[in-house]
Order: structure tokens, then sequence, then C-alpha cells
């Protein structure tokens, strides 16, 4: 399940800038992975996911996502690791396959 703390640690090490829209890491969208952020913070959001985060992940290239778990930059970020694991079953998903 460390797969989906790299998808969060994408999600809050990129900089977004002009031409967001445009830009993509492992099949996900730079405002699909910031619509996730809000869920995977302290204190985090309550409920059901963003539509936007949930459809980005519902795409996602979870292979090309597992090569950013040895990173230790989540804790860096103020991701916590645990809620970052909770996303695919609060977004009605299942989980993804292991690294």
């Amino acid at each position: 399940m460390k797969h989906l703390m790299v998808l969060v640690m994408v999600l809050v090490g990129f900089v977004v800038g002009p031409g967001v829209e445009s830009q993509t890491l492992c099949n996900m969208s730079m405002g699909e992975l910031v619509a996730c952020r809000p869920y995977v913070s302290r204190p985090p959001a309550r409920g059901k996911p963003a539509s936007l985060c949930c459809s980005g992940l519902k795409k996602a290239d979870w292979g090309c996502l597992c090569t950013y778990r040895n990173n230790n930059m989540l804790s860096y970020y103020g991701v916590d690791p645990n809620l970052a694991l909770q996303l695919p079953s609060k977004c009605g998903l299942p989980a993804p396959p292991p690294c």
C-alpha cells in the first residue's frame, strides 16, 4: 500500500504554476493530485474525497506511482500515510495492486 503514499508525495511535491492543467504524473493531472491533498493532511477533510481526486485515483498508473515509494518526503510535506492509505476505499474504489 506504499503506492498510495507515493501518490500523495507527488501531490504535495509539485509546484503548481502556469500550465498545471496540461501536466500529468502517472496518468493523473496535477489538478487531480491537488484535489486529493486535503484528505491526506492533518486535520483531514471530512467526507468523501472530491470527485476530481477519485476520478484521478481510478485511472492512476499504480506501477508508475510505485516507483516513488521509497521517497521519505511525505512527512516533510505534512502528509499522513495512514490517511493516504484510506483514499481508495473512501472513493469506493478497489484496493490497487501492491507495489
